[in-house]
């Protein structure tokens, strides 16, 4: 295998997004992205590298700004003001030496996780042989039953139904699931910043680019997407017409 040679981690989006935006990555870069989605070791080890890193990062605007990025630290949102803890900058005045402990404890945990896995590597690759029609009632039942239990509800099941399904013909049809995947998990945190920023500066929209950093940030994302146009251009070019006469 060859060795993976991006890997990008995204902080405070939560481990799913970060998992998908790393699966995406690599198989942009890769030399053979045709493999993808058929078992491809570098997709694999994108999507865990994405979903692992993302573990530590994801406290940073939790602590420092008490935004939580993912479930998991919004669950650790609410033990801080269980405690009598409100996550933000007088957090690192305050209460100093719970701080260093959870980063101590954090990088214990790695190390722990890190042994774990080096010995429990040679049996987890037993689960591939596990035939599909055994593998996949399990996968199915898991996954109506945690989609059930957050809200206890039939409608929750049938969203669930209805996006497998449009899954599947997108897979059917060669249309990539990974953006949408991403813009459905970020769009509501997206969509209330931009109403909070519209109103802060109210309605004027020229006004993010007053600003240093909302200004390149923009610049970026227009030249990600001016790129992959181009891109796509430049492929679609270079397929071979195929003459109907012949």
């Amino acid at each position: 295998m060859k060795p993976l040679k991006l890997t990008f981690s995204a902080s405070g989006i939560g481990p799913t997004s970060s998992a998908f935006v790393c699966y995406s990555m690599a198989k942009r870069v890769s030399k053979k992205p045709e493999e993808f989605g058929k078992g491809a070791l570098e997709g694999i080890a994108a999507a865990e590298a994405g979903n692992s890193a993302v573990s530590g990062p994801n406290l940073i605007p939790l602590l420092t700004l008490g935004i939580p990025g993912s479930l998991v630290a919004a669950v650790l949102y609410g033990a801080f003001l269980a405690q009598g803890l409100r996550p933000g900058p007088e957090l690192f005045e305050q209460n100093a030496p719970v701080l260093y402990g959870l980063i101590f404890a954090l990088i214990g945990a790695n190390a722990v996780a890190f042994f774990f896995g080096k010995g429990f590597m040679g049996l987890a690759k037993y689960v591939i042989d596990i035939p599909r029609y055994i593998l996949a009632p399990i996968i199915i039942f898991l996954a109506m039953a945690g989609t059930y239990a957050v809200r206890n509800e039939m409608f929750d099941l049938w969203v669930m139904v209805s996006f497998g399904l449009l899954g599947f013909m997108m897979d059917r049809y060669r249309f990539p699931a990974v953006p949408l995947i991403i813009a459905f998990i970020l769009g509501r945190a997206l969509e209330t910043s931009l109403i909070q920023s519209l109103i802060i500066f109210r309605g004027n929209f020229w006004k993010f680019f007053e600003y240093p950093i909302c200004a390149v940030a923009l610049g970026l994302s227009l030249l990600i997407i001016v790129m992959s146009l181009v891109r796509t251009a430049r492929s679609s070019r270079k397929k071979p017409v195929v003459d109907a006469d012949s």
